[in-house]
């Protein structure tokens, strides 16, 4: 993954309960939003799980999802594909509608 930041272990552990660390990409340009991906390392499991942040105009709405994945780059990917779903009107109860 050619966006891939590196390691902001303490700003997710800081933010995102149950963290042992992770990390986050650049944004990804998608339909005339910016999708900011990235992931956690859970503590318990030592699983990764993702989260996206869909940002339009200086307004933003984060979501995440129960799913976990073996590696980070998978869940950083899945997050790229969890925000594409979203904001194509794909993944119900997520909306970005009060975005535009």
């Amino acid at each position: 993954m050619s966006a891939f930041v590196g390691s902001i272990t303490n700003v997710v552990a800081l933010f995102w309960p149950g963290c042992r660390g992770g990390s986050a990409m650049d944004a990804i340009h998608y339909k005339g939003f910016d999708l900011y991906p990235s992931s956690c390392e859970l503590r318990d499991t030592g699983k990764w799980t993702m989260k996206v942040t869909i940002m339009k105009l200086n307004v933003a709405r984060s979501f995440d999802a129960s799913n976990t994945f073996e590696t980070e780059v998978e869940s950083l990917s899945r997050a790229v594909e969890f925000g594409r779903r979203i904001i194509d009107g794909e993944v119900p109860k997520c909306t970005v509608e009060d975005l535009l």
